[in-house]
């Protein structure tokens, strides 16, 4: 029986002190330091330190890396990976100006005799052990390293306007969500009839959720594999349940489960595992077969599924916690004969020469080196930003010789026709002739077009790497350290079980920064989260003591206890580094030219003005031509219309039109799309690939209102509108209609579909009337992310409007133009406002790696400065860049005088005003009145239309801040102010008058802990006021309204520290700006106007202006200012 190995730092060093120059395994973590001035081409020299905090490291020794696994002693070694890749990784650490230090998992280390004395060799580890990769990223790496590297790393992607195959994806989908009915089914009582329904159901779930990618499907005939095989698949099912779990014996299944590794740098969701005493069976399921199969050696047999089946049975043992032997499976489901295939007879294994023992290498070097070329490769460090690099790694081979490795740890062929870099033309292996290649992208790429993706990329990596350390930091951290920075409820026990929605509660009240909506990890406690017993869910309420959770599985144990981890910041998509890429490939594409550099001047016409290269773009019309059946607009919209009209398609310039708060651009958007559908009517658009109008914004609210607004004053056109993405619950039945599975009852049709009958043919008759109103349509709705949306495939269009602009990433605005013509060719209509909310990006860490990157000087034209980040969206930056491409709305119809005037003066140089006078005049007095909701009496309601709260003299209401977390903040009194103020406002009303004044009532924090103590101050008044008041952060109130909103500004302290959420200006913008009648404004004057440090200063001189604007108003009665020491907060 082979020793245990040490995971532990002291043990691990006494085995190595022991080994006699004979390698031994061991599992540790260490921090490894490049001692660069002695360290070669082929060996490197590094200070180990404990893997600890950086002020508590003390250095424990040096050691050697040598190429190939070789040390002292040996006189031959075979190919190896670890010492190239560990190189590129410092390599790229110090191109990058980062200190050269990685965390690496040791696995595999000799203390040998060397020249000089007895040296310690690092022979085997995975590096940077933080980053987590998927399964599926394994298996793309292990398929074809460059390809990887391409999509992973660089975004590339097929594009959407070319993208015409089949949706395949959705059969598997349909076998996997049957299979896991049919099996929950079946051990539940064991009936072939019981576990053919529920196969079905699980079917028609599945078609259901993929409605919208199915009908996109274009069956010329009948039904076919992608149809068929869901259905046929059941008899195969059934088989299979009864082999797998015969007669009188039990196992308990754990389905789709999320897990991970801080060890080995990996995690995925597995698709089943079943326990049975002292047993794990782990299974990969396959549905099909074709491309990612690899060929046995020796048998000829080919298997899919090999590598991710082997990672995440590396990831259970590594975990820890299991308790068990863990035996893999690849199950295949549409081979001739469905199969149950052990791990070590797939060819990944049998082809690596692997035996998957306890002390087999070759097992270990197929995992960690698909895992640490991955992340080399999908970091950036093996390339960098010099595009030199870029162009050479695709020069030399799929297998990215830079890394080094054994060859024959990859897979026999590469999947080039199912690659994007390939389909594409970009990569230098590819097989394709069907485009033009594009050798030498980033050498041949125009300086500034090269350094604008650099610039963003870079930006959106650092992003990235923070989604993949996320796990990390959830596994690592203590556990009172997450609590305190709010991402971790721990110690909760089931309160109350309703089927997969569980209700956790403790004897302590909830500090936290999670609200509704948020995915979350729910453990055990006492395991690392990711342990094959968590479960995913999304959290459907919370308040001081309770939290509800729906769950995607069952919980293990109703009896523990458990903590609940915030999952909302793992695996964010990478849409916006795709879009990124797409811009810069297909600038290149629409320019014949190849073999040499471009110039700037030679890209399409609106790539140019983006990057602020060419001539400038001309002038606006002073009195655009606006057709006469445009009416209901004022001056400025009716302008904004005219404008957008004159625009051409071939000019490649773009309108902005900047609509501040209230000012009715959902109602001009609205009008200039009616105006193009009347123009384009006559066009036959049924089938064509060219559309007219691409609706998109940066929320699904606001494509929800846009949708609304056609369909409210147009409902002729709303036929030829179709709502891109799936149905949410929230989303309003209006818009649900416009859905294209919706739109044809698909969900009601699926739900009554006798599938063994004639399910497939029903199901092609179902996609074919889809096609039929897919292709009549004429306006598109959706998100900026939705640009690869099945709905959108293949169309490009001729008007492309983004609404929220000024919300989006620069990378996410580039969506907008994926699917224009070539060339860019469409008219480009950008509709927001720079002063209100940002785009909302996580605050980069301490060393964060983009700041450390020069600012590339071939920017300077473009209008992007070293300060501009991700928060500066594309709008602003055009509007400043661009100003007579702009045209700004003036009259709001949302806030009366006194509001409007503080709005406009401190925000807009008093340019805004009330576009009626209905508008100015509004009191909430007359709506109490008109609506019937009693007297307008209290300190809220009898107040001016502007009530002020001073808290600076009240020494109850400082600020309290989580960890470091500036976004934790929270403020006790400001929330006692507030709950008492609001319940207040219905004392004495009746039930109904009640309900409906505070269904028009809002509470406004930008924080989220501080919206959470609000909440917890309203239900200790009354249950009832949690539950009907909307308490928001100003981030997800952008757009909302209210006749009464009350403000907690939250920050109150002594330094007159605001903190970063309030440094950006812009949110009070957004804040008080959402009343139409009454708001009320509670905080600290002296922390908000006292001067503090200098990076708060610029946001000062706004708050200054707005206290001086309430000062005025006070002056003329159209505010009130009081001391907090007035406020009877019933205590």
């Amino acid at each position: 029986m082979s020793e245990p190995v040490p995971q532990d730092l002291a043990a691990a060093r006494a085995r190595l002190a022991a080994c006699n120059g004979v390698p031994v395994r061991i599992d540790v973590p260490v921090i490894a330091r490049r001692v660069s001035e002695e360290s070669t081409a082929t060996k490197l020299k590094v200070r180990l330190y404990p893997d600890v905090k950086r002020e508590e490291r003390a250095e424990i020794g040096i050691a050697w890396v040598f190429a190939n696994e070789w040390f002292p002693g040996v006189k031959k070694s075979g190919y190896s990976h670890y010492f190239l890749t560990l190189l590129r990784a410092f390599e790229g650490l110090e191109r990058s100006g980062r200190e050269p230090e990685l965390r690496l998992q040791l696995l595999r280390a000799v203390r040998t005799q060397g020249r000089g004395g007895p040296v310690t060799v690092l022979l085997k580890f995975i590096v940077a052990p933080e980053y987590a990769l998927t399964g599926s990223m394994l298996e793309t790496i292990y398929g074809c390293p460059l390809a990887g590297f391409y999509t992973a790393f660089v975004g590339v992607t097929f594009d959407p306007k070319r993208d015409l195959a089949a949706p395949g994806y959705t059969r598997g989908n349909a076998v996997h969500a049957g299979y896991r009915r049919a099996a929950e089914a079946f051990q539940r009582d064991r009936g072939v009839e019981s576990t053919r329904v529920a196969y079905f159901d699980g079917v028609r779930e599945s078609w259901s959720r993929d409605l919208g990618s199915l009908l996109m499907d274009r069956p010329k005939s009948g039904p076919r594999k992608l149809h068929r095989v869901p259905v046929d698949a059941v008899d195969a099912v059934l088989e299979r349940c009864a082999v797998l779990w015969p007669e009188g014996e039990t196992a308990a299944l754990l389905h789709e489960r999320l897990v991970y590794s801080p060890t080995r740098g990996l995690s995925g969701r597995i698709d089943r595992l079943d326990r049975r005493g002292a047993l794990i069976r782990l299974t990969e399921i396959k549905t099909g077969g074709g491309f990612g199969q690899e060929r046995d050696p020796v048998t000829g047999e080919q298997h899919a599924g090999g590598l991710q089946a082997l990672a995440y049975r590396e990831l259970l043992l590594s975990a820890g916690g299991v308790g068990a032997e863990v035996d893999a499976f690849v199950e295949e489901l549409e081979t001739a004969t469905p199969s149950l295939l052990p791990l070590r007879r797939h060819p990944v294994v049998t082809r690596a020469r692997a035996t998957l023992e306890a002390d087999d290498d070759r097992g270990l070097d197929l995992l960690a080196q698909t895992r640490n070329v991955g992340y080399v490769a999908g970091s950036g460090l093996l390339t960098g930003y010099d595009r030199h690099r870029l162009d050479e790694v695709s020069r030399r081979g799929r297998h990215l010789a830079a890394t080094g490795g054994d060859w024959n740890l990859y897979a026999s062929s590469a999947p080039c026709p199912i690659c994007p870099a390939n389909s594409r033309g970009v990569c230098a292996q590819t097989r394709r002739g069907t485009v033009a290649p594009l050798d030498n992208l980033f050498r041949y790429a125009p300086p500034e077009l090269f350094a604008y993706w650099a610039r963003f990329h870079h930006q959106m990596r650092d992003e990235d790497r923070r989604s993949r350390e996320w796990f990390y930091q959830l596994a690592t951290t203590p556990v009172a350290t997450l609590e305190q920075q709010g991402v971790t409820i721990a110690g909760v026990h089931v309160a109350r079980l309703d089927g997969r929605t569980v209700e956790f509660a403790r004897d302590r009240p909830f500090a936290t920064r999670m609200r509704e909506d948020d995915r979350v990890l729910v453990s055990l406690s006492g395991l690392r989260p990711g342990d094959a017993s968590s479960v995913e869910g999304t959290i459907e309420s919370l308040d001081e003591w309770a939290v509800r959770v729906a769950l995607h599985d069952s919980l293990p144990d109703r009896d523990r206890r458990y903590r609940i981890d915030d999952l909302s910041r793992h695996g964010m998509p990478d849409w916006q580094s795709q879009g990124l890429t797409d811009f810069l490939i297909s600038a290149m594409e629409a320019t014949p030219v190849r073999g040499r550099e471009l110039a700037a001047t030679e890209l399409p016409r609106l790539a140019q003005v983006i990057l602020g290269s060419g001539t400038e773009p001309g002038p606006l019309p002073a009195n655009p031509a606006v057709p006469d059946f445009v009416t209901g607009l004022n001056a400025t919209q009716r302008r904004a219309v005219g404008a957008a009209l004159a625009l051409t398609p071939e000019a490649g310039e773009p309108l902005l039109i900047q609509g501040p708060p209230g000012t009715g651009k959902t109602t001009m958007i609205a009008e200039l799309v009616h105006a193009i559908a009347v123009a384009e009517f006559g066009r036959d658009v049924s089938g064509s690939r060219e559309r007219p109008v691409l609706l998109l914004a940066n929320s699904h609210r606001a494509v929800d209102e846009l949708v609304l607004k056609l369909g409210t004053r147009y409902p002729d056109l709303a036929p030829f509108v179709v709502r891109v993405g799936r149905v949410r619950s929230d989303t309003d039945p209006a818009v649900r209609a416009r859905v294209l599975g919706e739109a044809i009852g698909g969900r009601e049709a699926l739900a009554t579909l006798d599938l063994a009958a004639d399910g497939a043919q029903r199901l092609v008759a179902l996609i074919r009337e889809g096609n039929l109103l897919h292709d009549q349509a004429m306006i598109f709705a959706g998100t900026l992310a939705a640009a690869q949306s099945p709905e959108l495939r293949s169309l490009s269009f001729r008007t492309v409007i983004v609404d929220e602009c000024g919300q989006a990433t620069e990378p996410a605005a580039l969506q907008a133009l994926r699917h224009m013509g070539a060339g860019f060719q469409a008219r480009l209509i950008l509709v927001g406002d720079h002063r209100q909310l940002p785009p909302v990006v996580p605050e980069p860490d301490a060393d964060n790696a983009p700041a450390r990157l020069a600012f590339p000087l071939e920017l300077s034209v473009s209008g992007l400065t070293s300060g501009h980040t991700l928060r500066t969206s594309l709008f602003e930056r055009l509007a400043a860049r661009y100003p007579h491409r702009v045209i700004a709305l003036t009259e709001q119809y949302r806030m009366n005088e006194p509001i409007c005037e503080v709005v406009s003066e401190t925000f807009y140089g008093g340019r805004l005003r009330p576009g009626t006078s209905e508008v100015a005049d509004r009191r909430v007095g007359d709506w109490l009145a008109a609506e019937n909701l009693g007297p307008a009496d209290g300190l809220v309601l009898e107040a001016p239309p502007l009530l002020f709260i001073d808290t600076s003299d009240d020494p109850r209401a400082a600020d309290r801040e989580m960890a470091t977390r500036d976004d934790a903040r929270a403020n006790e009194r400001e929330a006692a102010i507030i709950a008492s103020l609001v319940a207040k406002l219905v004392q004495g009303r009746s039930r109904s008058a009640r309900q409906h004044l505070l269904s028009e009532v809002g509470v406004i924090s930008p924080y989220r802990r501080q919206n959470n103590v609000i909440k917890q101050a309203l239900a200790r008044h009354d249950p009832a006021l949690a539950a009907l008041v909307r308490v928001d952060t100003v981030d997800r109130f952008q757009g909302g309204e209210k006749e009464i909103v009350l403000i907690s500004l939250t920050n109150s302290n002594p330094q007159a520290t605001i903190g970063p959420l309030h440094a950006d200006w812009r949110r009070m913008n957004v804040a008080i700006s959402r009343a139409r009648r009454t708001m009320v404004l509670v905080g600290s004057r002296r922390t908000f106007t006292a001067p503090s440090v200098d990076a708060e200063e610029e946001a000062k001189e706004f708050y200054r202006c707005l206290f001086a604007g309430v000062d005025r108003l006070s002056a003329s009665g159209g505010s009130r200012i009081l001391p907090s020491a007035c406020v009877d907060v019933g205590s």
